[in-house]
Order: structure tokens, then C-alpha cells, then sequence
């Protein structure tokens, strides 16, 4: 591969290169270059075996950055409906983070959680909280006031896709399908934050201010439910990919 030809507003410019780096999110010119590449355990391309829907690439994970609300959760950022499938995920939720879950002490952890080591396990600076923070100890870990959600809504997580752990690798082949398994993704994250709020009584919701934008929800508007929308706007706008797992061109 000598470069690339991109098209900008119809206007074709030819971009010549000695090394060309994909740095798009799902791999996007991998198909295109005409290349054998892997995937999985798969390898793609002119001279490629046979496809197998079975191979597997990692979870996904749409991660949220939520904060607490001393003074209750706004309306417009309650999660106040179930998403769909909410029981199967409140099981996985329930195995990760209890109200009366265990304080991180050491290595191997003991599961469930409580809500401080959850919030310490990603926790963030809050520049408009009082005081210090950190994850130096339990005690610091209750100053806490943002975070990420990224540890119990993976997806599709312990239960796997159709039994088997991880993703099949059609998650890049094929963005009908990528959509909607990125829209189940965004479900199980909002379905935490439901979790959060009215299981375990957190005051807790999306951070307002990091991500202000509709692209996250425009692209899986489809499969999730309109009601969400005030919330995912918070989402970045899409989830983290490890692209084209395991991939190199061949």
C-alpha cells in the first residue's frame, strides 16, 4: 500500500505515503485496500479461507462518565424506565456492585463491590467539588465524585454472544450489525445508571458538560428507545474498540 485516495466534498486527493497508518475506529480500510488482513482468528481478504462466524474479538464496553448530585439527580438526567432485557442485566449488575458489596482490601477482590471501590476503580477529577479526592484509600475513595461506568456493563459481557464469550467478528464486518450490537452496548450502560439510582438510592447520573452532542444516540436511534436520549447525549460518541482484534495486514 503507497497512500490513499480521499474524497472531500468531491474534490479526489491522492495522499502518498511510505507507512499508512489506519487509525479508524473499526478498521474501515483494511476492506478497502484490496489486502488480506486478520480478524479474530480469521484472515480476510483475496485469499481468504472461509469466513467463521465463531471467532471471537473482545467485549465492548460504552463507558459513561456519571457524577454525583448532592442536591438530587436533575429530572432530565433520571433514568426513570427499565431498559429493555433489564432483568438479565440487574443479575450481572448485582454480582459486580451491592449496596452491602465488599471494600477493596487487596488482590484476589471480593465480589460484589460496594459503591466507593466501584467509584474508585475509574474515579475522575472533579474540579467544581469541595475538597481532595483520590484513590489512595477507602476513606478518599467516599470523597469521590465522578467516575466512569466501566466494569460491570460489558457487553455482551459474562453470558457471551449466543453462548460464547466476547463478539463474532462480524461486530467489523458488518455495520447492520455493529449498530445494533453497539445500541445493546449503550442499553446495558444506561440500565446501570438505572441500577445506581433507583436500586441502590446513589445520586448519580451522567456528568453534564463532557459530552453535550446527539451523535452518540443518532447512531442507534433505531433499537433504543427515544426516552434515552436526554441521557446518551452525555455518552462519547461511540464505544472504545480494540480494532480489528489480533489484526495486521497480510
Amino acid at each position: 500500500m503507497t497512500g490513499i485516495i480521499v474524497d472531500v466534498r468531491g474534490k479526489k486527493f491522492q495522499c502518498n505515503s511510505k507507512v499508512l497508518i489506519d487509525a479508524t475506529e473499526y478498521g474501515d480500510l483494511l476492506p478497502l485496500a484490496g489486502a488480506s488482513y486478520r480478524v479474530g482468528r480469521n484472515v480476510v481478504g483475496s485469499d481468504s479461507k472461509d469466513f467463521d462466524e465463531d471467532a471471537r474479538v473482545q467485549d465492548i464496553t460504552w463507558v459513561a462518565v456519571i457524577k454525583h448530585y448532592p442536591g438530587g439527580v436533575p429530572d432530565d438526567l433520571k433514568v426513570n424506565t427499565p431498559p429493555p432485557n433489564y432483568e438479565q442485566m440487574r443479575e450481572t449488575f448485582k454480582s459486580y456492585v451491592a449496596r452491602d458489596g465488599f471494600t477493596f482490601k487487596g488482590y484476589p477482590i471480593k465480589f460484589p463491590v460496594d459503591c466507593p471501590t466501584h467509584n474508585a476503580y475509574r474515579g475522575l477529577p472533579d474540579s467544581l467539588a469541595p475538597g481532595d479526592a483520590g484513590a489512595s484509600s477507602p476513606f478518599t475513595w467516599l470523597l469521590l465524585t465522578k467516575t466512569e461506568i466501566n466494569w460491570a456493563n460489558d457487553y455482551p459481557g459474562k453470558g457471551g454472544y449466543k453462548g460464547k464469550s466476547g463478539l463474532p467478528v462480524t461486530y467489523f464486518e458488518d455495520p447492520n450489525f455493529r449498530k445494533e450490537t453497539e445500541a445493546k452496548a449503550m442499553l446495558v450502560t444506561i440500565g446501570f445508571i438505572y441500577y445506581l439510582q433507583n436500586e441502590l438510592g446513589c445520586d448519580w447520573s451522567v456528568a453534564s458538560g463532557i459530552f453535550e452532542s446527539e451523535s452518540a444516540y443518532e447512531k442507534v436511534k433505531d433499537f433504543v428507545p427515544f426516552e434515552y436520549a436526554s441521557i446518551a447525549k452525555h455518552f462519547p460518541p461511540r464505544p472504545p474498540t480494540f480494532v480489528r482484534a489480533g489484526g495486521s495486514l497480510a
